[in-house]
């Protein structure tokens, strides 16, 4: 329905305003019977309210436990709702869900829509195909009509499409956490020199297209180190990148959150 949908633009345009998804609640009420699944739009608008109330009261609210308890019953009801359909995700969850723990990318629920997204960095703004090296075929699995044998990893397209556009035009997020292409690994001997120790690690998270990469090494005293690289031009490998160091993971982590909700509202026309 065209007021719905012009009201839902409004949640993605302005997401981390509550008043557009305050006026879309009400007109899930005053339309539910117009859509294909009325039981699923009034859950959905009784989420969003219930998770605002959430969002904006003291943690010691006295009927906390019951809106908790509320939200959880609306979501299981809300998921039928085209609002919170999952793609190009795997599911949307609360964040205390365990399920989301066996998705491979998931959104967590939050102010009554797909709000924080957990997606692989290779997903999110694309990366050259770590299964067939950018190829797009290997050796064995399922013939192609040429007699060479499709990658299954990408579907023979020797990358994995950027998925940021498509995720910001379906949902109003907010927060974007990266799930990285691998974990801890030994650094190399000018990298532990660098950081000042002998036994560091290194985990990071890959961003081909838009050219990100945040580090976390442990220093001579042991304590973390967060570092976030961000690449002049898109270029992944470069010689003389602009290095951010932060004390803390938590603060690494919000840049680099920051950034990709910045890319993903700009590939999806969002300004």
């Amino acid at each position: 329905m065209t007021i719905l949908a012009d009201l839902f633009a409004a949640v993605r345009e302005r997401p981390t305003d509550d008043t557009p998804r305050e006026v879309f609640a009400d007109a899930l009420d005053d339309y539910a019977d117009s859509v294909d699944n009325p039981e699923s739009a009034r859950a959905h608008s009784a989420l969003i309210r219930v998770q605002l109330e959430l969002a904006n009261s003291p943690l010691k609210l006295p009927h906390r436990l019951d809106l908790l308890q509320q939200q959880k019953e609306l979501l299981e009801v809300a998921r039928a709702s085209p609002w919170l359909a999952p793609a190009p995700l795997a599911g949307v969850f609360l964040g205390t869900e365990w399920e989301q723990l066996g998705a491979v990318s998931y959104a967590v629920v939050g102010r009554g829509f797909a709000d924080e997204a957990h997606v692989p960095s290779r997903w999110f703004a694309g990366w050259v195909c770590q299964e067939c090296n950018g190829a797009g075929a290997v050796i064995g699995g399922d013939q192609t009509a040429q007699g060479v044998a499709s990658c299954p990893e990408c579907e023979g397209q020797g990358r994995w499409e950027p998925v940021a556009a498509e995720l910001f035009k379906q949902h109003p997020i907010t927060r974007v956490v990266p799930i990285g292409l691998s974990g801890p690994t030994e650094l190399d001997e000018e990298s532990r020199s660098d950081l000042g120790t002998e036994e560091a690690e290194l985990g990071e998270w890959y961003f081909g297209r838009y050219g990100l990469r945040a580090v976390c090494g442990r220093s001579g005293s042991g304590a973390p180190v967060w570092d976030v690289f961000s690449y002049p031009g898109g270029t992944v490998y470069s010689d003389e990148p602009d290095l951010k160091f932060f004390s803390t993971r938590r603060a690494a982590s919000e840049w680099l959150s920051a950034a990709c909700v910045r890319y993903g509202r700009q590939v999806a026309g969002l300004g």
